[in-house]
């Protein structure tokens, strides 16, 4: 049995504090359980969708993006934002642009908040097989 409550936190006051078309940074000021205000600082970013594209010799593919926060190079997996489409609408599409992959078949292994302390972005996870190869696009 749960003897936590439901929301310990109480949100007392909510401003925006930057936005742009992909984030907005809100400050809430909040009522902690121990009665002491403070500050709380959310990023609301879309939800996106990660791809685990394996090929038939059990290669996961990985795409090489700059990445400005880092202010480096990284590999990472297939991903983008959802915008209006389904996750899985998405997964295709994010595949295509960011590898040249395309994917006959796809199982949604399910989803997840990552940072869950700051971003309210939740990320669905697929895994793509029975690849071909098409042309990567440029996307943003």
């Amino acid at each position: 049995m749960n003897t936590e409550p439901e929301k310990p936190f109480q949100t007392l006051s909510s401003r925006v504090a930057y936005q742009n078309p992909w984030i907005t940074v809100r400050e809430d000021t909040i009522l902690r359980p121990s009665g002491e205000e403070g500050l709380y600082g959310v990023i609301e970013v879309k939800d996106s969708s990660v791809i685990v594209a394996v090929d038939a010799k059990e290669r996961i593919c990985l795409v090489r993006e700059y990445r400005y926060a880092a202010q480096k190079w990284c590999w990472e997996l297939p991903m983008g934002g959802i915008g209006s489409d389904t996750p899985l609408v998405a997964a295709k599409r994010e595949l295509e642009e960011e590898a040249g992959l395309q994917a006959s078949s796809w199982h949604e292994l399910g989803s997840s908040r990552m940072h869950t302390g700051l971003f309210t972005e939740r990320q669905y996870v697929y895994v793509a097989t029975d690849l071909t190869k098409g042309a990567a696009k440029d996307a943003d």
